[in-house]
């Protein structure tokens, strides 16, 4: 049978900040069959995950992600103005995934590059999901028609597409 899959978009967003871990963690708790998240490039090259491409609304400082590094980001409360959540903690993509890994949920990844063009956000990104490697289902949401991947270096075929690249188990390639 059928059913519609429940994704919890950024998290649970409405009831704890969004991209967080406890977020994500809350939404596991609601039941939730996979969490929605955004990520981004940070100044070092470390793919954290966050909406925005400034962490102004979210977080407690001012700027740009890609103008700080993951040390400086993890100096700053990203509680998104819930008090109850002051100092939650960037994370970085490899920590959800962390976590995800220990439950049941997927995921879905957008990679960020409507305002700002990460070097290499794809390469870091499957690299990573690559290596949480638990055979569960990832999907790699690309908005920008040159962003699908398009080098076998990666591990996958190449082609043009904007939609998704999905990855479960060994890796297939959808758009």
């Amino acid at each position: 049978m059928n059913y519609v899959k429940v994704f919890a978009h950024r998290g649970a967003s409405a009831y704890a900040p969004e991209n967080t871990l406890a977020a994500f963690r809350l939404a596991e708790e609601q039941g939730a069959d996979g969490i929605e998240l955004d990520v981004q490039l940070t100044k070092d090259g470390q793919v954290v995950v966050i909406h925005d491409e400034n962490i102004d609304r979210t977080g407690t400082g001012t700027g740009a992600v890609r103008d700080y590094t993951l040390e400086e980001l993890r100096k700053l409360s990203f509680h998104n103005h819930m008090e109850a959540y002051e100092g939650e903690k960037i994370p970085t993509l490899e920590e959800v995934l962390t976590f995800v890994k220990q439950g049941r949920m997927e995921v879905n990844i957008e990679l960020k590059t409507g305002v700002y063009w990460y070097p290499e956000i794809e390469k870091k990104t499957i690299e990573i999901v690559k290596k949480s490697g638990d055979g569960r289902t990832c999907y790699l949401f690309f908005f920008q028609p040159l962003q699908c991947p398009k080098d076998t270096q990666y591990g996958y075929e190449g082609g043009d597409g904007i939609l998704i690249y999905r990855c479960h188990a060994g890796c297939r390639k959808v758009c």
